[in-house]
């Protein structure tokens, strides 16, 4: 049962990170409307910051840094396709409106 409490706690931590992405991603659009690619941009930089931590987990040491390491990649890089999921929705229904 504790490793279920575990797992959910990770989950919490993803649905934060999933959270704060579209958040971010539907800021981005409220202030510059004008601009259509700015609200990619969160998206972007959360797949490129779990890119990042990809390269720093190692093959060879599989020490409780490495899998930390994996679980934040995992986090962002989940979180930043949410992030660029919801900036093709707004962009969709942006251009239902016009």
């Amino acid at each position: 049962m504790e490793e279920l409490i575990v797992h959910l706690e990770f989950a919490k931590i993803l649905g934060a990170f999933a959270l704060g992405a579209i958040v971010i991603t539907f800021i981005t659009y409220l202030i510059s409307k004008k601009n259509r690619t700015i609200k990619y941009i969160p998206g972007f930089i959360l797949i490129l910051i779990g890119i990042y931590n990809l390269f720093y987990v190692g093959a060879d040491s599989p020490t409780l840094e490495d899998v930390n390491r994996l679980l934040v990649v995992v986090t962002t890089m989940i979180a930043g396709f949410i992030g660029l999921s919801t900036g093709l929705i707004i962009g969709i229904f942006k251009k239902g409106r016009e």
